[in-house]
């Protein structure tokens, strides 16, 4: 049979949720298509239920993965699988809206069979659709470059390869797959996609319906993260370095690896000396591939420190710049309070209290609004939400200082803003971004 559809689920440990994804894609109103399932070797019931499930069902197929290699290894082993005319991407745990497919299909049918569609996500965290992006856009013709401006005006994260439907025939030709990496797969995915695409569109109806759990590279740590960012970002660098393509594309990777760069260097400072020594064969095998390896704002030039000093000597010293930078933009204000606080729950805020313990500072308490966090522990500090912290702090102010890390923008201006109209003056708060 000829499928117009090949829907690609990666699952690994997914026996919670995985029926309820395969169900919302079996209730569609429309057969035309095909579900791979991937099993990334695992541990649980999942191989059990995709086994059933594939048993019942003529239209699911199942590869089973001897060894655990990550979701971007599973979803390249999807497309080299898959037969269908279009690629769709489904997570394990999230879902697709009724009669999605059949929305799908006469978008396709209506403009005479893209090459890239963009679909409607909804989801609860930042940003919690995609709709008005859709809605900007529906009436642009084929430029790319046009969409590119306007996501950066409008600062709108567009790294999840399942916001997209992608021709199979033009995946292939371009040769755009996954890089092998447990986290943050998708990033390099989606911008090869934008760079390489002459024929889209967006779909507005309800198509995704994305569930928000914490395995995304911004909220993971540890040495397998800081690993899969390095990887990220010399792959970035080749592509950027190695395809012709105008200014705009190029500062669109720009911005890719800018954030990137901004991940790995808060990893890096909370990385052991063998963690980073383990780093470092990565970079060996890649030093022909770190032309402009830039970390921009700092203009920090990691292609500089290996050449002059090695690898491992070259990371040492990238992670000094970065504390030491860091530290020269709060050591004014430092010496002014006793009591530090740290603004916002993630790996980049573990990175600042790391970096001032270092300095021989102390942090005092951890604040965070988001509600599932309230009073549960990160590192030695119990959480407390602003509400909480202006409780504590509103008969001496004068002596705290609060550091906001956040990677976002807006984000930092709205928490400064919520600090200043609760009595905190603008030099007792210090922004730190990565």
């Amino acid at each position: 049979m000829s499928y117009l559809f090949s829907i690609i689920i990666p699952v690994y440990n997914s026996e919670s949720f995985l029926s309820i994804t395969i169900d919302s894609i079996l209730r569609q109103n429309l057969t035309n298509y095909e579900i791979i399932l991937v099993n990334d070797s695992s541990i649980d019931n999942t191989k059990k239920i995709c086994e059933a499930y594939k048993k019942k069902f003529n239209n699911i197929k199942l590869i089973n993965k001897n060894i655990n290699t990550g979701v971007g290894d599973s979803r390249n082993k999807g497309i080299k699988f898959s037969t269908g005319k279009y690629v769709v991407f489904v997570d394990s745990d999230d879902g697709l809206f009724n009669n999605s497919l059949l929305s799908l299909k006469k978008e396709i049918e209506d403009k005479n069979e893209p090459d890239v569609i963009v679909v409607h996500y909804v989801k609860d965290t930042f940003p919690q659709s995609n709709y008005q992006l859709i809605q900007d856009n529906i009436n642009n013709n084929n430029n790319s470059e046009e969409l590119i401006t306007y996501l950066d005006e409008k600062k709108f994260p567009f790294a999840d390869c399942w916001s997209f439907v992608c021709k199979r025939s033009f995946v292939i030709s371009n040769n755009i797959y996954f890089p092998e990496i447990r986290i943050g797969e998708s990033e390099l995915f989606v911008s090869k996609l934008i760079c390489f695409m002459k024929n889209f569109s967006f779909m507005p109806d309800k198509f995704y319906d994305k569930k928000d759990r914490d395995f995304s590279l911004n909220h993971t740590q540890g040495y397998e993260a800081a690993k899969s960012t390095l990887i990220l970002l010399i792959e970035f660098l080749i592509f950027n370095n190695n395809i012709t393509m105008g200014k705009i594309k190029h500062n669109f990777n720009n911005a890719y690896i800018e954030d990137a760069f901004g991940i790995f260097s808060s990893l890096l400072i909370l990385m052991d000396n063998k963690e980073i020594k383990n780093l470092s064969k990565i970079l060996d095998k890649n030093k022909s591939n770190l032309k402009n390896f830039i970390k921009v704002p700092e203009r920090i030039n990691l292609e500089k420190l290996i050449l002059e000093f090695g690898s491992y000597d070259g990371l040492i010293k990238f992670r000094e710049t970065i504390i030491n930078n860091k530290y020269d933009s709060v050591k004014g204000k430092l010496n002014k309070c006793t009591k530090i606080y740290a603004y916002c729950r993630h790996k980049y805020t573990a990175a600042t209290i790391k970096l001032l313990q270092n300095k021989g500072y102390n942090v005092v308490g951890v604040i965070d609004d988001n509600k599932s966090y309230n009073n549960s522990l990160f590192l030695d500090f119990k959480t407390i939400n602003s509400q909480k912290f202006f409780e504590i702090t509103q008969n001496n102010m004068s002596d705290v200082l609060v550091i906001i890390t956040h990677q976002r923008e807006k984000t930092l201006i709205k928490i400064t803003d919520n600090l200043i109209k609760n009595g905190l003056h603008n030099n007792q708060i210090v922004k730190f971004k990565y």
